[in-house]
């Protein structure tokens, strides 16, 4: 052509020879024939994506009649060619859809010229399968109907991983029971119905007793055999209706829709408790469990997921606090008990912070001469706007939230920090040794808080310059309590010594001894303890923060 591309040609001709035969003209015509070989390219290379696609391509014209079919649709279906070719691909029919779906289709193909989602159909086997599937009419020339050509794939391991990924969403994969997520929308479920037919029902939150002892004493392997037992047992021990659901740890959930009554709901606590009585076998090891169960009915207790757990919940610390092993109902005498709880541990971290607490003494006397022996120190908080709170109402709030170990450090180290301020000293307990003993309610949580008081108190200047012999009495008495100066030796060593006027070696070797002796360390001080401890008991000190 002119602008220099190649065109092809479609040329035919006839050679015209004159009287002797000889060639004269040669005469002929020609057609562009480039469109026609590009279609046929196309055409080709289409053939070959038609056969080599791993979608499967089914091809009908205009009355619904297949005429074409790929490889990949032989493959997916188990249909030969020669098996489909000339029928319907009604065929084809799984019957999970309804009339509303395919004439819902074919409103999509007259209206836009194609349709596509996700279909069921029958393979040749008889197994039904899902695909998904687009279909295009096609038009001739002349802008009429020809073909329709349906485009699938199937979805069978996509849809296989979805129902995986879902059932991992909603199970636990220990236990395999619903986890916390499906529990909640089960509870959702079961008030909806509550409310349409009026039914009541109820929820169980069970906690199993002490079950942390198993994982500390013979590994969370062991731990979690348990809780797979535990879950098998309850579920065989229901029957239906009844969902059992693992929240987490070991707390497990029940939900039954059909508890007309409190004494209902009684009696499948009951049946709870009686199932986990049978030990448990693991290995060789035999172990015992026991639970305590909280209860709260609906729609009674909550119309709503969140508060009938917060209500069980609460009847579960009831039951906890009980004795366990039992179970309890929620009553809304329970959730002011415990918006008093919050608020009174809220307030107990101000008394803290703010130097609320005040120690009382207690004389100690020996029975058989009636000699006073020492004093015991009590706690006692005097709150700004209720007075004095008595221990038995904040030392329980206290030990739940882990401020315990403040508290104990506090009634530790405050009457030394009042003597120290009357130029005096006290021992807490003394015996005839001279040596010191510290006694308290703390079990161990907060342990942090009392080495925090006791860095800040030790290192004190102004105190360590005041009185070092009490420091001295502190350093044993922690040595006897086995606190921080046992925790951390070389620290404790390392901090006292400046105040001793001793060097770091000799504080370690005394703090390695077995039994720490005061009187190692400074002689003559036993003699000053008492006369101390006669003066501070004369005075009947009431010590607080100046």
């Amino acid at each position: 052509s002119r602008n220099g591309d190649y065109r092809w040609l479609y040329a035919r001709g006839q050679l015209l020879l004159d009287e002797d035969g000889e060639p004269s003209r040669f005469i002929g015509t020609s057609s562009d024939i480039t469109q026609r070989r590009a279609d046929e390219e196309s055409l080709r290379q289409a053939a070959v994506v038609f056969d080599s696609t791993l979608e499967g391509v089914l091809v009908t014209d205009r009355e619904l009649k297949i005429v074409h079919v790929n490889p990949a649709f032989s493959r997916i279906t188990g249909y030969s060619s020669d098996e489909v070719l000339g029928k319907s691909p009604n065929m084809f029919k799984s019957g999970h859809h309804d009339p509303d779906f395919y004439r819902s289709l074919w409103h999509a193909l007259e209206q836009r010229g194609s349709w596509s989602g996700e279909i069921w159909n029958r393979r040749k086997g008889g197994d039904v399968f899902p695909i998904w599937q687009c279909i295009r009419s096609i038009h001739d020339e002349n802008g009429n109907l020809s073909h329709y050509v349906a485009v699938f794939s199937d979805i069978s391991a996509i849809k296989h991983s979805q129902q995986e990924l879902d059932y991992l969403a909603h199970h636990d994969p220990l236990t395999s029971l619903p986890n916390r997520l499906l529990f909640g929308e089960r509870i959702d479920q079961a008030l909806q119905r509550a409310r349409q037919d009026g039914r009541r029902g109820a929820l169980l939150l069970v906690d199993l007793d002490h079950f942390k002892i198993v994982n500390e004493s013979l590994g969370h392997n062991t731990g979690d055999q348990l809780l797979k037992l535990i879950g098998e047992r309850l579920h065989n021990a229901l029957g239906q209706g009844v969902t059992l659901a693992r929240l987490g740890g070991d707390e497990f959930g029940l939900l039954s829709g059909d508890c007309a009554q409190a004494e209902h709901a009684s009696l499948l606590a009951q049946r709870l408790l009686d199932c986990l009585e049978q030990p448990f076998s693991i290995g060789d090891e035999t172990l015992f469990v026991g639970a305590s169960i909280g209860i709260s009915l609906f729609p009674d207790d909550g119309d709503s997921v969140e508060k009938l757990l917060r209500n069980a919940d609460s009847a579960l610390f009831r039951a906890k606090s009980s004795g366990r092993q039992t179970f309890s109902f929620y009553s809304q005498e329970m959730t002011a008990q415990a918006r008093q709880r919050i608020k009174l541990e809220a307030e107990l971290r101000v008394a803290l912070e703010q130097e609320q607490l005040r120690v009382h003494y207690q004389p100690i006397h020996r029975l058989d001469d009636g000699a006073m022996l020492g004093v015991e120190a009590l706690v006692r908080w005097q709150h700004p706007e209720r007075g004095l709170v008595a221990p038995g109402e904040f030392i329980p709030v206290a030990e739940d939230s882990g401020l315990i170990g403040a508290i104990d450090a506090w009634v530790v180290w405050d009457p030394f920090l009042a003597a120290v301020q009357r130029q005096s000293a006290v021992r807490v307990i003394a015996d005839g040794r001279g040596e010191a003993r510290v006694e308290g309610r703390g079990d161990g949580r907060g342990q942090g808080d009392i080495a925090s008081y006791q860095r800040y108190y030790l290192a004190s200047t102004p105190f360590a310059q005041a009185r070092p012999d009490v420091l001295q009495v502190l350093f044993a008495e922690l040595k006897k309590a086995g606190q921080w100066v046992k925790q951390s030796p070389q620290d404790a060593a390392a901090l006292l010594a400046p105040v001793w006027g001793l060097d770091v070696a000799t504080v370690e070797q005394a703090n390695s001894r077995r039994s720490y002796d005061v009187r190692a360390v400074q002689p003559g001080l036993l003699a000053e303890q008492q006369r101390i401890a006669d003066a501070f008991l004369s005075e009947k000190l009431l010590p607080r923060r100046v």
